[in-house]
């Protein structure tokens, strides 16, 4: 992904200086939050594997879906895609 993104015209030091927004950490914190809260819950197994699902996978994927829409023209050229992440 770091590929792509100094192809995208951002420089290593931005990508190595780049910190999580507070709202980002209180994403992360709110999520752990929910991962502890469904493994005290009958089924935890269940709850778990149906959060980090969809969270991890499907969330992602559909993120990363409409990033790549506005990344694909700068990435692909002659038909090709260049990118090193998005296969």
């Amino acid at each position: 992904m770091t590929y792509d993104m100094r192809r995208l015209g951002i420089s290593r030091e931005d990508v190595v200086r780049s910190r999580s927004t507070e709202a980002t950490r209180q994403v992360i914190e709110d999520t752990f939050a929910l991962i502890a809260d469904a493994g005290a819950h009958e089924h935890s197994d269940l709850r778990l594997l149906t959060i980090l699902r969809f969270w991890g996978e499907i969330l992602v994927s559909v993120e990363y879906g409409r990033l790549w829409e506005r990344m694909a023209p700068l990435l692909t050229g002659d038909g090709e895609n260049r990118s090193g992440f998005h296969l």
